[in-house]
């Protein structure tokens, strides 16, 4: 009988082990599907706070793991009339305390949805996502990012392949610079047009402004950046945009072996848009350079 016993322990463990191994990746309808040998110690470790949902997000292993970026989107799916824009107000806060091997974040949010106010030309509504601001984290296969939200909210996310940067070429006699704003004067910015091709729907511009510099060893980013719209100020239809910096730069404070100086482009606040290939016009304090990558949905 004990034999009995003992067996009918041990086959009843292997099933135990075996359904624990056999977890899928977290999907965003889905938040409870867990992945990855280690599901079980971040069950333990991070409990759902009381009227918060968690998802788990692992995605798998890619060669070159350095060219993807996760966005993680918050939204309400809710009714939604033609002609204006819906946002969820809230913000993701991570925690600076998780471990190495899982990244946490917790979003902070009411579920208050506000819109503009444009006199529409029908009644009609649909259903659509009414997305929050997201948070952007390093693609790695290895580390699950657990994400908690209140219950009435809903959680989804993009991969984006990240192309290389491609420097703008200064153009000051272009004709669309004619109408310059007063206050952008030639002696203190300058002006660039960045016009693309023809490309997918599922992609997005990013605009890196920043700045050339030798430094050593320690990581470097501009602060004090503001990178947004000023209105059409003549250029109508073209997007506008000014980057406004005085160079300040914030790093860490690492000891550097080689004390070696190296020439390196620092940047701090980016822009991201969808794609266009209309004009673009953007003005930067002079003595800053202008780039830009591309951002292509993979998932």
């Amino acid at each position: 009988m004990k034999k009995f016993y003992s067996l009918l322990f041990l086959l009843t463990l292997l099933v135990l082990l075996t359904n624990c191994s056999q977890g899928k990746s977290t999907s965003s309808d889905n938040p409870d599907q867990l992945d990855s040998i280690e599901m079980t110690g971040i069950l333990k470790k991070y409990p759902h706070p009381q009227g918060y949902q968690k998802y788990v997000i692992s995605v798998p292993g890619k060669p070159d793991e350095s060219q993807f970026i996760v966005e993680i989107i918050p939204g309400k799916t809710m009714q939604m009339d033609e002609c204006n824009d819906y946002s969820l107000q809230g913000e993701f806060v991570e925690d600076s305390f998780a471990d190495e091997d899982v990244l946490r974040y917790i979003y902070r949010s009411e579920g208050e949805v506000v819109q503009t106010l444009l006199g529409c030309a029908t009644d009609s509504l649909h259903t659509e996502f009414a997305r929050g601001m997201p948070v952007l984290v390093d693609y790695n296969s290895l580390r699950p990012t657990v994400v908690y939200l209140p219950k009435d909210i809903e959680l989804k996310h993009t991969v984006w392949k990240v192309a290389e940067m491609i420097q703008v070429e200064h153009d000051p006699e272009n004709k669309l610079f004619e109408k310059r704003p007063f206050d952008l004067t030639k002696d203190k910015y300058d002006g660039y047009i960045l016009q693309l091709p023809a490309g997918s729907e599922n992609s997005k511009i990013e605009l890196v402004v920043g700045i050339t510099k030798k430094v050593d060893c320690n990581r470097h980013r501009l602060i004090d950046v503001t990178f947004g719209d000023a209105g059409d100020m003549n250029f109508s239809p073209h997007m506008f945009m000014i980057f406004d910096s005085d160079g300040e730069i914030a790093s860490t404070r690492m000891g550097c072996p080689d004390r070696e100086l190296t020439g390196k482009f620092i940047y701090g606040e980016t822009r991201r848009v969808p794609y266009t290939t209309d004009p673009m016009i953007i003005f930067i304090p002079k003595g800053f350079e202008l780039r830009y990558r591309i951002w292509e949905s993979v998932v």
